[in-house]
């Protein structure tokens, strides 16, 4: 199964620095893995919208199928009809 994660990279390396769980979290395994990929691209718009000057840097990302095994690890995983409200956010 395909999962994505809402990241924020930086803006002279493009390197990740940041993963959406909620608020920003610089650790990956607990990043928010989302399911549909259309879901986390309307809460990344969210986020957008809430930090145009970051706009640009924030992304929805696949999960590799070698990383899957992350949310094994306390990853957390939310699920397409589950809500739950985080500084101010939906979390879709």
């Amino acid at each position: 199964m395909t999962t994505y994660h809402i990241t924020l990279r930086d803006r002279e390396t493009q390197t990740v620095v940041g993963y959406y769980n909620g608020s920003w979290t610089t650790d990956r395994c607990r990043a928010a893995a989302l399911r549909r990929r259309d879901a986390a691209e309307a809460h990344a718009d969210r986020l957008r919208d809430q930090c145009p000057r970051d706009a640009d840097l924030i992304k929805v990302e696949e999960i590799a199928v070698d990383d899957q095994h992350l949310n094994d690890w306390g990853g957390r995983e939310i699920e397409p009809a589950a809500h739950s409200v985080a500084h101010g956010f939906q979390l879709i």
